[in-house]
């Protein structure tokens, strides 16, 4: 039933083997990431909603990292750009990617206090994110809504290489159709695309880890299988997010 429920977030599913709400990594992601120590879940680690373990019709075990977008407008953009701790903002607008030496140029990587001793930027190899599309431009491209997106990456990366069993780690976003909001690519990152999961795929170099998944398509799905598109709880979902079900 879960594969059935699934099959447009997870393609060519077989069978889902589990499912683990904010899912933070296996052991030493925090450690690997410079994260500050004693987070929580969701608090000062990077978390993903929901990670789903799948076989896949080719007998690959899988996991898709799936962040849930039902009400929010944006992607988290970076904490360290808009901290009252960082007196020089500037720095973040003006940055570029091919001459960054982290410990100098971004706030989060100083390495003053526990807090800002993040590794994003030496991992960034790792989960196959390049930046050299951003050449000769000014302004750290992990200001906005890339820097969730970077993070998710980055998790995916670290629990592949520590996971042997698992062939494939992705990243999926679930989002409504209509958010347009959501997808909106802001004005320093139009340059790769009109939308932001167009963008994000250029920045993979065409490595298919990362893709979109929409709730009506979904929800469509999984309440004709069930035969529960009359039903109260369908009614309720569809006056909450004036989701149509045909």
């Amino acid at each position: 039933m879960a594969a059935d429920a699934l099959r447009f977030l997870l393609i060519g599913v077989k069978e889902v083997l589990s499912i683990e709400l904010e899912y933070t990594g296996e052991e030493g992601a925090t450690i690997w990431l410079g994260e500050p120590p004693g987070g929580k879940r969701g608090q000062n680690r990077t978390s993903v909603d929901t990670a789903v373990r799948w076989i896949d019709d080719r007998g690959q075990q899988r996991i898709t990292f799936v962040e849930w977008k039902y009400t929010e407008a944006k992607f988290g953009t970076c904490g360290g750009y808009k901290s009252d701790g960082n007196d020089d903002k500037n720095a973040c607008r003006t940055l570029r990617v091919e001459l960054v030496r982290p410990k100098r140029d971004c706030y989060l990587s100083k390495g003053t206090t526990v807090r800002n001793d993040r590794h994003y930027w030496e991992r960034l190899r790792d989960a196959g994110i390049n930046l050299e599309l951003f050449d000769g431009r000014a302004g750290c491209p992990f200001m906005g809504p890339f820097y969730q997106l970077m993070r998710l990456h980055l998790l995916a990366a670290h629990t592949k290489s520590h996971l042997k069993c698992i062939d494939r780690v992705e990243v999926a976003v679930v989002c409504f159709r209509g958010n347009t909001d959501l997808l909106k690519i802001p004005d320093n990152l139009a340059c790769l695309g009109p939308s932001i999961p167009e963008a994000w795929c250029k920045l993979l170099g065409g490595e298919m880890s990362f893709h979109t998944a929409f709730i009506e398509d979904i929800v469509r799905d999984a309440c004709k299988k069930a035969r529960i598109e009359r039903s109260a709880w369908m009614r309720h979902f569809q006056g909450r997010y004036g989701l149509e079900v045909k």
